[in-house]
């Protein structure tokens, strides 16, 4: 699959989902919105309602805020950003988990991300991939902005938040890293979906995904957030590490694509993303 079929499987998924099965919304904004009181923090919870359905982070502390993944869609990083402005606070830092374009809206603040995701907008990769995105998803903001502040360790103090980091630096489509905040019981994560079906790489992947979420769940995370999902609870975790151990048991039953395809159909009826599952298919028997 070209990462074009993949932008437009990606946009085509529909996958604004709800808390707790009840929509939240913020009045005059085009995304969806939800506001968190965790332990001594404040998050906001931003998923666009155009392209890629992004999910954006504002992480608000008494004095400031901190944005993780910013928004690629014109609209959306408008509306995004009107929105950070009426809470009042200056922006101390933007922090990239996956997601770095839309950078180009947040000029002269501090931009964190990876030491192998700036290396990733250094070199050229980055261009390219967005070239890619913006053919198969008009009006995605395709301009590079390279980070200027690396991230190597296990943990970092930003705005007045101190984070816990575990990298992935091999790009899928691009490095990035699962940021959490332990103190406040809140962790993101590049996908998730308790009702979503997985883009899955290999029986490797399965059962390392699988292996890192049973890691998660015995952080005590409270709430779950991720970049093509609205925020979840942590049954969310129990549910899709169900939904990966079926899922092994259907890839050494089935014999060809099409049968594995049928097998999770029938298994999870309900689930959204079916262009997630033939991507699966598709990595799976090459």
């Amino acid at each position: 699959m070209t990462m074009v079929e993949f932008v437009k499987v990606l946009a085509a998924a529909g996958m604004v989902m709800a808390l707790g099965g009840t929509a939240f919304a913020a009045e005059g904004y085009k995304g969806s919105i939800g506001k968190f009181e965790m332990p001594g923090l404040t998050v906001h919870a931003y998923n666009s309602a155009e392209g890629m359905l992004d999910g954006s982070v504002v992480f608000e502390t008494e004095k400031e805020l901190v944005l993780l993944e910013p928004q690629s869609m014109p609209e959306s990083a408008k509306d995004l950003k009107r929105y950070i402005n009426g809470l009042g606070k200056p922006l101390a830092a933007v922090i990239v988990s996956y997601h770095g374009a839309g950078l180009s809206h947040y000029k002269g603040i501090p931009i964190y991300a990876s030491k192998a995701a700036v290396e990733f907008a250094k070199d050229g990769r980055a261009a390219a991939l967005f070239e890619n995105f913006a053919k198969g998803v008009p009006g995605f903001d395709s301009k590079v902005v390279v980070p200027d502040q690396s991230l190597e360790g296990p943990n970092a103090s930003i705005g007045g938040i101190d984070f816990s980091l575990e990298y992935d630096d091999v790009p899928a489509p691009a490095p990035g890293m699962t940021i959490a905040v332990p103190s406040a019981k809140v962790v993101y994560l590049h996908m998730l979906g308790g009702d979503t079906h997985s883009i899955l790489g290999s029986a490797g992947h399965i059962e390392a995904f699988a292996e890192a979420l049973r890691k998660m769940k015995g952080k005590g995370y409270e709430l779950i957030l991720t970049s093509h999902h609205v925020p979840e609870k942590p049954e969310a975790l129990d549910k899709k590490i169900a939904y990966l151990e079926k899922t092994k048991e259907i890839l050494t039953a089935s014999g060809t694509k099409e049968e594995f395809v049928a097998a999770m159909k029938k298994a999870f009826p309900d689930y959204r993303g079916e262009g997630y599952l033939e991507m699966s298919a598709a990595n799976l028997y090459k």
